[in-house]
């Protein structure tokens, strides 16, 4: 898939998230990494949403990730 778009004319790329970077905030790594340029594309194999989702977090850091990927997914 990623060929035939590089064939018609897409720069592209593929962004690796399996698992939290302890040292760096959980959402810096999708702003730095993931978010495609001007006619790019961006393949995620596991997106942040996934990080707040099966993370294993206490309910309140569950809303906190909440908020702060809704704000992410707002400035895409």
């Amino acid at each position: 898939m990623v060929k035939a778009l590089e064939n018609a004319g897409y720069a592209s790329k593929i962004a690796v998230f399996k698992a939290p970077d302890g040292g760096v905030h959980w959402l810096r790594r999708f702003y730095t990494e993931g978010i495609p340029g001007e006619n790019e594309l961006v393949f995620w194999d596991r997106g942040p949403a996934g990080d707040a989702v099966y993370g294993g977090h206490s309910e309140r850091m569950h809303q906190a990730m909440a908020t702060e990927f809704n704000g992410f997914e707002a400035r895409l």
